[in-house]
Formats: structure tokens, C-alpha cells, sequence
């Protein structure tokens, strides 16, 4: 009995020796492992043995640690290779040679043709450059000549100089002076044509003197007319050209007159942008100023008091400066210069509810 026990007391005792060992050596082999890992080191058996203190026999002897290492091993062999894209194959390489050798032509053919164009293009910007500064010359130059053609117009049409002399006189005194420088002196025949001669003389100059009179009271009475007309529209700013000139020419004088009355009263009511245009077509339609329309349609005015009242607003607001009645038709005459019928303007949206709120805002 004696002798049993202590065999198994040794076996024992050796089991547990075997299992600490096993445990130290686990450890150690989990430490070497970290430790090799963390050093960024290569993991292979032998580098674990010799961190861990134990021999490379006791690490493929046990399963568990074999395969550790051989995994660890291959994630690091993995993660140390690099990153080789993927070959293409002969085949594809010259594929994609070609299409691109065929893309550079195509690209090279365009860029020649760009090109031609490009000069194409620089000549033609060459030339529209010289066409430009030519244009622009002739503009100034034309500019110019219509000036001075317009002052020259304007001048002869509204002088204020006198006729230098009227043409039958100057006839009739050339004829005079003909008939007498040229009769000789000693020639007797003439004297018993005296008396003939002389008498219709006599009452031609008096007949033309009677004329002459007549052309310089008319011509008189033209330059002050003309005097003051351009006075009338240096004081409201009124250019004159050739257009305006003629159109005043060619109406009576109490229609411009007329006018240039409508015109003052327009300005004074209201802002008018181009005065020149708006005397023109005040002449050629013959508009009177807001006294005289007022004069004449005070009956009419009475008897429409919508109307009136409307009116009145719309004068007070600065959008109507003057009316008439065309035809049994009432017009309206906007601050512009255009005329419209009293219904398309309230259509437009110039009301009476508008006006009178308009009005009582003011207030």
C-alpha cells in the first residue's frame, strides 16, 4: 500500500506540474504573440518561441497555437503585399491603342479645321473693324452735313433779313438803264417817241411801286410773325429743324399761334419729353389751347358732369391736358401729345373711382 501511494502521489504531483507548465507556457505564448503584433514584427514560429520563451517543437504540438500562428502569419503576409491593379490583356491593350490613335486623328482633322476657320474668322473681324470705323466716319460726317443742312434750311425759311430788292424793279431798272446807254446822242428820231415812251413807263413804275409796297408791308409783317415764333419756342425750348420749320410754314398763322398756346399750358400742367414732336402734331391736327376748348364746350361741359368731373381729376392728376369733341366723339389729349376717345381711356384704367380716390388721399 505504501508503495501505491506514492506513485500516484509523484503522478500526481506531475499532472500538476504538467498543467502549470502548460498554463505558463499559454501565457507566455499570448504575450509573445501581442507583443509581436504590436511591434509590427514578422510572425513566424521561431520569432514566437524566442519571444515566448518555449521551444518551436511545444508550439506545433498543440493544435490551438499551431493554427494561431499560421493565420496570424498569412493576415500579415496578406496585409504586406501591395495593391497590383489588374493587367489588361495583350488583346485589350491594343484595342484601346487604336481607338485612341483614331480618336487623335479625328482630333487632329477638328483642330485643322478650327483653325482654318479661326483665320477665316480674324480676316473677317479685320474687315468688319475697317467696316465699323468707316461706318462710324460717315455717321459723324453725314451727322454733320445734316446740321449744317438743317441751320441753312431753318435760316433761309425764318430770316429775319429783308428782300434785297424785288425782281420787277430790278427788271424794269436794268431795261432802263439798257434803253439809255444805248440810244446814241445825236439822233433825232427819237425825240418825237418821247412822249410815247414815257407815259407807260410812268405808270408801270407806279404800278410797281405800288407792289413793292404791298410785298414789303407782307414781308414785314412775315418777319415779325417769324421773330415771334422763334421767340416763342427759344422760350420753351423748342428746337427748330427743317421738319418743324416747314410744317409751320405750310399752316396758318393762328394755328401755329394756336399751337404754341396748347403747347405752354401742356408744359405747365404736365412733363412733355419731346416739345418739338408734340408742336408738330399739335399744328398738324390743329389743336387750340384749354381756354378757348373750355369756352367752347362749357354747354356741353354743363350738361355732362361725369365727364367734367372726370376731366378735372385727370388734368389735376397730370395724365389729360387738354379735350375737344371730333365728331360728336369726346377726345382726350394725354400729356404725351396722343390723343384717345374719353371711352378707350377710362378703358385703359384712368376711372373716375380712381381719380377720386387718388383725390381723397391727398386731402
Amino acid at each position: 500500500m505504501p508503495r501505491s501511494d506514492g506513485k500516484e502521489a509523484r503522478i500526481t504531483a506531475l499532472k500538476s506540474a504538467a498543467i502549470a507548465k502548460q498554463e505558463r507556457c499559454a501565457q507566455n505564448f499570448d504575450r509573445a504573440i501581442n507583443k509581436l503584433v504590436r511591434d509590427n514584427e514578422p510572425i513566424t514560429f521561431a520569432n514566437v518561441a524566442r519571444v515566448a520563451g518555449i521551444s518551436e517543437s511545444y508550439i506545433y504540438k498543440i493544435p490551438e497555437a499551431k493554427e494561431r500562428v499560421i493565420e496570424l502569419r498569412a493576415q500579415q503576409r496578406q496585409a504586406s503585399k501591395p495593391n497590383r491593379p489588374q493587367t489588361a490583356s495583350d488583346a485589350s491593350k491594343a484595342a484601346i491603342v487604336h481607338e485612341l490613335r483614331e480618336r487623335i486623328k479625328q482630333l487632329e482633322a477638328e483642330i485643322k479645321y478650327l483653325r482654318n476657320i479661326n483665320k477665316g474668322m480674324a480676316g473677317k473681324l479685320y474687315q468688319l473693324q475697317e467696316f465699323e470705323s468707316l461706318v462710324t466716319r460717315l455717321r459723324t460726317e453725314n451727322q454733320s452735313l445734316k446740321s449744317q443742312l438743317a441751320n441753312e434750311i431753318a435760316l433761309r425759311e425764318l430770316s429775319l433779313t429783308p428782300q434785297s430788292e424785288n425782281p420787277q424793279r430790278a427788271f424794269h431798272q436794268a431795261e432802263s438803264d439798257r434803253s439809255t446807254a444805248s440810244t446814241p446822242p445825236d439822233l433825232t428820231l427819237v425825240q418825237p417817241l418821247d412822249p410815247i415812251v414815257v407815259e407807260p413807263v410812268a405808270k408801270v413804275t407806279a404800278l410797281q411801286q405800288k407792289r413793292n409796297i404791298k410785298s414789303n408791308v407782307s414781308d414785314c409783317a412775315g418777319r415779325r410773325l417769324r421773330q415771334r415764333i422763334e421767340q416763342e419756342l427759344a422760350s420753351l425750348g423748342v428746337k427748330l429743324n427743317s421738319t418743324l420749320s416747314k410744317v409751320i410754314r405750310s399752316a396758318p398763322e393762328s394755328v401755329v399761334m394756336n399751337a404754341i398756346a396748347a403747347l405752354k399750358e401742356a408744359i405747365t400742367s404736365g412733363r412733355i419729353e419731346h416739345p418739338g414732336g408734340w408742336l408738330k402734331t399739335a399744328i398738324e391736327s390743329q389743336w387750340i389751347p384749354n381756354e378757348a376748348l373750355e369756352k367752347r364746350t362749357k354747354a356741353a361741359s354743363t350738361s355732362e358732369p361725369t365727364f367734367r368731373e372726370w376731366y378735372d381729376l385727370a388734368k389735376a392728376h397730370g395724365v389729360i391736358t387738354a379735350f375737344e369733341e371730333r365728331d360728336g366723339v369726346m377726345m382726350v389729349r394725354e400729356n404725351a401729345g396722343v390723343c384717345y376717345t374719353y371711352e378707350d381711356y377710362v378703358a385703359k384704367g384712368w376711372t373716375m373711382e380712381y381719380f377720386r380716390a387718388w383725390k381723397s388721399r391727398r386731402m
